[in-house]
């Protein structure tokens, strides 16, 4: 039986075979080869979410209480980028090839917490961004 660290050391060696090019049925085959039981693995290379969809946000670490703040959303799955879909509330978004623009002022509270929504290639994701 794995435990979870096992787990979560077997996804990042995927991962970074991925990352370097490999398909997911050879870093699985590489990880056989070096005596790690794969039985419980399947290679989802046909399946539309077999990676991850992965969001950034270039945006202030501390978003001053009161402030507008711009922001740039943008989403990756399998090398494919896109802008996502947004919703803040009170924040203007505009959508530029892959990336979304985005003017939001911070909650005048020192600590109020809000959530943005995004969502793209199908999956969503919540990040709460907290006034300081």
């Amino acid at each position: 039986m794995l435990t979870s660290s096992d787990k979560e050391w077997i996804q990042q060696q995927i991962e970074e075979q991925e990352s370097s090019g490999a398909s997911r049925e050879a870093a699985i085959n590489e990880l056989k080869a070096a005596g790690v039981d794969t039985s419980s693995m399947t290679v989802a290379d046909n399946s539309q979410h077999a990676s991850t969809v992965s969001f950034s946000y270039d945006m202030p670490t501390e978003l001053k209480a009161g402030k507008v703040w711009t922001f740039v959303v943008n989403a990756t799955w399998n090398d494919k980028k896109q802008a996502p879909s947004c919703k803040l509330q009170g924040a203007k978004f505009i959508a530029d090839k892959d990336k979304l623009y985005g003017m939001w002022k911070a909650p005048e509270t020192v600590g109020q917490k809000t959530q943005m929504k995004c969502k793209a290639f199908g999956v969503e994701e919540i990040k709460t961004l907290v006034s300081s």
